[in-house]
């Protein structure tokens, strides 16, 4: 029998994490889908005209925010008992291996939680959007698949989740809370040594530059008229820009993630 991944015992792993858990996975699907509600019937209430449908704009800031908020959390916890070396003796102990642990609980907070929330979203926010249907306002729906949302939502996610299972691992208490202060602080030094570097770099005081994005700076010079100031705006090219964001975000996804399943198993009994 292999050693680290055996679709029987990964199966019997699964079976079991669901049956323990599955009332509160209910009740985390009641109170997104009141949540969302929630969300839906306050934007609805505030546009100017109350049969105005709540626009594509709202709704992906809407998805965007709860997902963050609500998968972050999810992960967090659905990862805390590793955290802690009490919580983890009866993980630990399981007859299976290290992999299979960290693979069901990856595929409940990643690719589970993806799914069940996409639906959740769309049951709670078509009823609502039909429910304000009329001859002057048709339906309008955030189309999740549409290439551009699909990356960001995707990719900020992917991203997300990485760390948020990292920090639940590696952190003994306060997992979702510390994780959040170090992502901070590591968000300012980034800033901040990016903006010095772009500055050492033009030889001139730029505004605040974040990694990927266009930066300017302002050039004064002296004629014979008097003082001028003229402003450059210096940027990738979108494509270039684009995939070379893509291409960093892959790699730390896949660092974050190997490190959360390496710390793993250096953890003993």
């Amino acid at each position: 029998m292999n050693n680290v991944f055996n679709i029987s015992r990964f199966a019997n792993l699964f079976k079991k994490q669901t049956a323990e858990h599955y009332k509160t996975y209910l009740m985390s699907i009641v109170v997104l889908m009141g949540l969302i509600l929630a969300l839906s019937s306050f934007f609805a209430v505030m546009e100017r005209d109350a049969q105005e449908m709540v626009n594509e704009r709202t709704q992906f800031g809407m998805f965007m925010i709860i997902m963050m908020i609500s998968g972050t959390i999810f992960t967090s916890g659905i990862f805390s008992d590793l955290g802690g070396n009490r919580k983890a003796i009866a993980i630990l102990t399981l007859p299976a291996s290290h992999f299979e642990k960290f693979m069901v609980k990856w595929l409940y907070s990643y690719l589970l939680f993806l799914v069940i929330y996409t639906c959740i979203f769309y049951a709670v926010t078509i009823p609502v959007q039909s429910m304000r249907m009329n001859e002057q306002h048709k339906m309008v729906l955030f189309n999740l698949f549409r290439p551009d949302n699909f990356k960001v939502v995707f990719i900020s996610y992917t991203l997300a989740h990485a760390i948020t299972l990292l920090g639940a691992i590696v952190f003994k208490k306060q997992h979702f809370i510390k994780t959040c202060f170090v992502m901070i602080g590591i968000f300012i030094v980034l800033v901040t040594a990016n903006k010095w570097i772009m500055q050492s770099m033009v030889g001139r005081q730029i505004e605040g530059a974040f990694p990927f994005i266009n930066f300017n700076f302002i050039e004064h010079t002296q004629t014979a008229f008097g003082n001028t100031s003229t402003g450059y705006n210096i940027t990738l090219h979108d494509n270039a820009s684009n995939m070379w964001a893509y291409a960093l975000v892959a790699v730390f996804t896949l660092l974050f993630w190997a490190a959360a399943y390496s710390r793993l198993k250096e953890k003993q009994v």
